[in-house]
């Protein structure tokens, strides 16, 4: 039975937290940096906005996150649902004002995550292409390899409890203190992907559902984007729009693009044959005058893939 709370005394997470200020924003998100009270720590607080006819998936979501402890995932606390914005501070729902009508019987959830100090990988992969490797210590080809292998990883994990993701890109993804990937589990309640501009060509993509395999296909895009600075796009010989390959990609990872992003939703490999295929060297990054520390990688793949 879902718990509804429509008044402030009612909210253990209102009540324990002071809320600081906006991390970031999304179509049907905030992120906020609050301070737990008694133990004065940080903490992320995600406001999701859903529709009633979705409430119950996000709750088993949630619900499944929080109590089965996925490692690549950022951690749920607590996580607590309002019917109204009414007794929500209207800092933490301003950016719903102006919505749309996604949502004809709007719910709340008011989720307690961990804090992530450094910025999403976005910002340091386009940051390490755009200066070639140079004077960036957050990123290098093992951590590169980490995070591809880490994210197929704990897909894998997800999909193995029956979680689609539904919006898995690199502005999703965070490093943690060891400069290990953690996904962040924002998925939009919608009936299909809610596809960023510029991310890639609807036409490849029409009609196609949330589903594991849609996830698969955005995990080719987010590969694409770790070796390229944007997304770039030729004409085949009968007039088709493929992605432009990347000068500076293997082909062995070229070649898993392809895989990930075949039009026949069937044909697409899973997570589990994605992380089995990355545990080989030939994936290895070697770039910019560094190589991929094996060793490093190796134990790190042991330990992640479980």
């Amino acid at each position: 039975m879902l718990r509804n709370f429509y008044e402030l005394d009612n909210s253990f997470i209102l009540n324990n937290y002071e809320i600081n200020e906006v991390i970031s924003t999304g179509h049907n998100y905030s992120v906020f940096l609050v301070i737990e009270k008694k133990s004065k720590k940080n903490f992320a607080l995600r406001i999701l906005k859903t529709d009633k006819t979705d409430e119950k998936m996000v709750y088993t979501i949630l619900y499944n996150i929080k109590f089965n402890n996925i490692s690549g995932i950022l951690r749920i606390f607590h996580f607590e649902r309002f019917l109204s914005m009414r007794p929500i501070p209207k800092i933490l729902t301003e950016s719903f004002e102006n919505d749309d009508d996604d949502f004809k019987n709007p719910r709340y959830f008011l989720i307690i995550e961990e804090y992530m100090h450094g910025k999403d990988i976005d910002y340091l992969l386009q940051q390490y292409l755009r200066t070639k490797g140079t004077k960036n210590k957050f990123m290098n080809p093992t951590i590169r390899n980490k995070i591809i292998f880490g994210i197929a990883a704990t897909m894998k994990s997800l999909h193995k409890l029956n979680l689609i993701h539904g919006n898995l890109n690199t502005s999703h993804i965070f490093l943690d203190d060891n400069l290990e990937p953690r996904i962040s589990y924002c998925r939009l309640p919608k009936t299909t992907y809610d596809f960023e501009s510029n991310c890639m060509p609807i036409q490849m993509i029409s009609g196609e559902n949330n589903s594991i395999q849609s996830d698969v296909y955005c995990y080719s895009i987010l590969l694409y984007k770790l070796f390229s600075k944007s997304i770039k796009y030729e004409s085949s010989f009968n007039g088709e729009l493929l992605l432009k390959r990347p000068n500076n990609i293997s082909d062995a990872f070229w070649q898993l693009i392809q895989l990930c992003m075949n039009k026949n939703l069937d044909e697409r490999p899973t997570f589990a044959q994605i992380t089995e295929w990355l545990k080989d060297d030939k994936y290895a990054i070697e770039e910019y005058g560094m190589k991929a520390n094996l060793d490093e990688l190796h134990e790190y793949q042991k330990r992640i893939d479980i």
